[in-house]
Formats: C-alpha cells, structure tokens, sequence
C-alpha cells in the first residue's frame, strides 16, 4: 500500500509538470490586458517580415539596409540575393498581432539617395511584404532648353538640310529629343547624352521656301522646348568646276591642314564630273592634301569641284 502510495504521488507530480507546460505555451501566445477587457495575440518567437528589393530600373538591391519601424521597436537588415527578412520576438519584443509598422529600404554605394518603402500589419505568422522598388529621392531638375542650333536662325541653306542642336540637363539625364519643322515632327532620338549635339537625317526642300522649327527634349518626368527659328532654302547651284588661287601661310613647317582665302578665276563647267580633292564653301577652301615642311607664305592653284563664291 505505500509502495501503491508512491507510485500515485509520482504520477500526480508528473502530470502537474505537463500542465504547467501547456499553461506555460498558451500564456506565451495569449496576453489579457489588465481591465479584463480586449484580447492580444502573440505569435510564437521568432515570427518573420520578409520580402524582396530591386533598383527601378532593375538589379537587385544588395547591400542596401533595412529597418522596420513599429511603436513596438525597431528591426535592422541588409539585402542579400534581392532579398531580406527580420524575425520579430528574435532578439526583443514579440510583437502583438494588428501592430502597424513600416519597411525603410536604402541604397549604398553609387545608390546612396536611393530608398524605397511599404507598410504593413503584423498578422499571422509569415508577413509578405513583397518587391520593394527603390528610386531616387533626390529632386528632379527640368532639362535645359536646346540651344546652338545649326542651320542659324535665319540662315540661307541648300536643301537637303541636317537640323541640329546641343542639349544638356542639369542632372546629367539621359534625354529624348523630339525636332518639329513646321509644327510636324521630323525625327525622334530616344537617348541622347546630356551635353551632346543630335542631329537629324538630310530633310528635302522645295527651292525658295522659308521653315519654322523648333527641338523639345524630355528627361522623363519634365520638358522643354527651345526657342523657335527660321531657315530658308536657296536653289540649287548647279555644280561646276572652279579655278582657284589662294595663299598658304604656315607658322611651323609641321602645319598640315591649312584653310585659306581663295580667288575665283573661272569657271570650267565642261569638267564638272571631275572629283577632286579640294571642297568649298563662301569664303574658304579646307585643303585635304596635307601641305607642310615649309615655314612661311606659299601661293598654289587648286581645282574645286564647287564654287559658291
């Protein structure tokens, strides 16, 4: 009967331990406020906020930190892979199932001023947030205005005409430069460098017209458009070969490419098919033919397939 006595207050012992266990498990999961009133739940430690981090434009966002903010703490991170996670309750406080909180992601490196964010809510065990995306905080300036453009503004030109400008922005956008002849767009370059001059294909025009045009460059959130400028068409000279006189001064007998004031002497229109090393323009002849070893002035006869003087 004592050995039976025993056995009983053993089992009695045992089964007071598994209770206290079980207690022990619900209390860690269960809290009662102290008015008796409302219900919060606790999940079991550690519960994770998880999710995913890229930079608009795509590529993961390693190496960027994490913080999730709530009232109840403050959990830190970094990307790796594209991805990042904080166990809520592993180190710290658990947090109570419906607290608020918000996801803080910041680029490093070269994407420093980078940050993306979302919110959620604690609820359930696994918390989702998703991709997260992160763009550039800092503000963004308006493209300048297109300027230098070629033709001048009221220049007389020879159709077909090349139209071009120099564009530039303040923040180093890549740009879309959009040319309007006429109030018609013409032609389009989706990316164009910041600082550089983009210019169109050879357009054709009637002999004797006048054109109105103008260049809108976009960065991708703002515009602007240059001033408007005029060019007009002359006819079409015929092409002839001309004759011509012209004196070349070289400062350094290194001197290879020299530009010179020309004369026409005459005109020999029945060689126009000819080619020829030498082009003109109004005022000066560019010689393609190099001209050097000699320091001092030199007067040579050139052939040019075009005159216009």
């Amino acid at each position: 009967m004592i050995k039976n006595r025993k056995n009983s207050k053993k089992s009695m012992i045992v089964a007071g331990f598994l209770m206290l266990v079980i207690l022990s498990s619900v209390a860690s999961a269960v809290t009662i406020n102290h008015d008796g009133g409302e219900q919060a739940f606790l999940y079991p430690v550690p519960h994770p906020i998880y999710g995913t981090a890229v930079y608009q434009g795509g590529g993961n966002a390693d190496g960027a930190t994490v913080q999730v903010v709530s009232i109840l703490g403050v959990l830190n991170t970094v990307v790796a892979s594209g991805a990042w996670q904080v166990d809520c309750g592993d180190p710290g406080p658990n947090w109570l199932a419906g607290t608020a909180f918000i996801v803080w992601v910041n680029g490093t490196g070269s994407y420093v001023g980078w940050q993306g964010t979302a919110s959620g809510t604690v609820s359930g065990y696994y918390n989702n947030m998703g991709e997260i995306v992160l763009r550039p905080t800092s503000i963004n300036n308006p493209p300048n205005k297109p300027h230098d453009p070629i033709p001048a503004h009221d220049e007389w030109v020879v159709s077909p005409v090349a139209l071009s400008v120099v564009v530039d922005d303040p923040d180093d956008d890549t740009l879309a430069v959009s040319f309007f002849v006429d109030g018609e767009i013409v032609y389009t370059q989706s990316e164009a460098e910041s600082g550089s001059r983009v210019t169109t294909p050879n357009q054709a025009f009637d002999p004797n017209s006048s054109h109105d045009w103008y260049v809108v460059v976009d960065d991708g959130e703002f515009s602007n458009q240059s001033d408007k400028w005029q060019f007009h068409i002359t006819d079409q000279p015929e092409t002839s070969l001309a004759f011509l006189a012209g004196l070349i001064i070289n400062k350094t007998e290194y001197d290879s490419y020299i530009t010179f004031e020309a004369l026409l002497l005459f005109n020999l229109p029945l060689f126009s098919s000819f080619q020829y090393e030498i082009l003109s323009n109004n005022e000066k002849i560019l010689i393609q033919k190099p001209y050097f070893g000699f320091v001092g002035e030199k007067v040579i006869f050139v052939l040019a397939k075009e005159a216009f003087l």
